[in-house]
């Protein structure tokens, strides 16, 4: 079944759109929905969408922002980091390596990010979050090894297929990632984070 109780302290959210990475601190319950029978073992998932007919990703993006962080919401702002700036540029240079790969969507011609399939994204923005997360947080300590399953069961896990991310002081800590785009049934962007468990 459904755990009752996330295997995580922290849940982020790094939204990615054309010009800008916005992280949210997610109060688990937000916009959160099952999956119906793949829930159990997919997780739950986060979907956020802007209004229908709105064809400007910045305006989709607004929306889609002031409903995760809506005055009821629990979500936190935690940064919003323009992708340009010289330094996050270098970090994602330094994750992609050297990439050559086609851009399709016209949108996201000069994001880095867009290039990559979803788990190789993953993996980078995950990174990324980490290293936010370090400079947001200096005194604490942080373990990318001690995240493996504690449930007793015999299967190893591997550093990409541990339960959580990482571990700031004890408190279990997951990224998730979503790139804003279009729902081609409502005319809409939105965002859709799966497989939170």
């Amino acid at each position: 079944g459904v755990r009752n109780r996330a295997c995580f302290d922290d849940l982020f959210l790094v939204l990615y759109s054309p010009r800008t990475l916005h992280i949210i601190k997610h109060d688990a319950r937000t916009y959160v929905s099952s999956t119906g029978c793949r829930t159990a073992s997919e997780g739950h998932c986060i979907t956020v969408s802007g209004n229908s007919n709105q064809p400007c990703w910045k305006q989709g993006l607004e929306t889609v922002l002031a409903k995760l962080l809506a005055f009821d919401s629990g979500c936190k702002h935690v940064a919003t980091i323009d992708v340009d700036r010289d330094d996050i540029k270098r970090i994602i240079t330094n994750e992609l390596g050297r990439l050559t790969a086609r851009l399709v969507d016209t949108a996201y011609a000069d994001v880095p990010l867009a290039a990559l399939n979803g788990p190789l994204r993953g993996f980078r923005v995950q990174a990324l979050a980490f290293e936010i997360d370090q400079l947001l947080n200096p005194s604490s300590s942080f373990s990318l090894d001690d995240c493996q399953d504690n449930s007793g069961s015999s299967r190893a896990r591997g550093r990409h297929n541990a339960k959580v991310d990482w571990l700031r002081d004890g408190k279990r800590v997951e990224v998730k990632h979503a790139k804003l785009c279009v729902n081609s049934h409502r005319q809409s962007w939105e965002c859709h984070f799966k497989a939170i468990k």
